[in-house]
């Protein structure tokens, strides 16, 4: 089988529905790259030449459990952005997992 997958994150259809602040798009794309990396590691576990339909249902419902469980922290944790400390920690894992530097990509006019 073959299987592909795509992140997708239309930001007029979510519920991020922010005034626009100095961090709002590293905050967004920081979301997207957590879902991406998910994604990713989804892949990883998809390259077994024996899936099964079966195991690949279970790999990607397992994957969507994952990623709610993970934005849902990171929402938490950066509370929409605002919270510096932990904003720059997610950063961190996003440029370790992706190579992507969201708050220099972006900027943020957050002091760090």
């Amino acid at each position: 089988m073959n299987c592909q997958s795509y992140t997708v994150f239309d930001i007029n259809k979510t519920f991020f529905h922010l005034p626009e602040q100095s961090y709002t798009k590293a905050f967004l794309n920081i979301f997207f790259d957590i879902c991406e990396i998910e994604r990713r590691n989804m892949e990883k576990g998809l390259q077994h030449n024996d899936n099964s339909l079966f195991r690949i249902d279970s790999i990607y419902k397992e994957t969507l459990v994952r990623i709610d469980n993970i934005t849902k922290r990171y929402l938490k944790e950066v509370q929409l952005g605002k919270n510096e400390k932990e904003l720059r920690q997610w950063n961190q894992y996003v440029i370790k997992n992706l190579g992507i530097d969201n708050m220099k990509l972006f900027g943020t006019g957050l002091q760090f």
